[in-house]
């Protein structure tokens, strides 16, 4: 089965090197985590003037059975690949560690009676 996934590019030309490699981080992640409904990556330059480098940021979420999850990294255009990579990395923690938090692994300290 598909999960839906969709990319969107703000501001700049749409690059198929860069909705590739989104493409196969969403993939790898729908695979590790079987409870992701549908995803969107959006890739922009923001609208501001920055006096070094060009800015660009990379923001995703993700749908999934109880809710969704939103990763938000900034990086250049320099290192847009890197850019996009960590966006994932910063969304695969969030998955992990809310997967930790439904199975239960995370200890809740009892609250102090006063």
């Amino acid at each position: 089965m598909s999960i839906p996934l969709s990319i969107e590019f703000r501001h700049l030309e749409r690059s198929a090197a860069l909705e590739q490699l989104a493409r196969e981080h969403f993939a790898a992640i729908a695979e590790r985590y079987g409870d992701v409904l549908r995803g969107r990556v959006v890739i922009d330059i923001p609208q501001h003037r920055q006096h070094a480098g060009k800015p660009l940021t990379v923001g995703i979420h993700i749908a999934r059975r109880g809710g969704g999850l939103d990763a938000l990294h900034e990086g250049t255009q320099g290192a847009a690949y890197a850019t996009v990579r960590d966006a994932f990395d910063a969304l695969r923690r969030q998955l992990d560690d809310d997967t930790r938090i439904r199975r239960g692994d995370v200890k809740h300290h009892a609250e102090d009676a006063l």
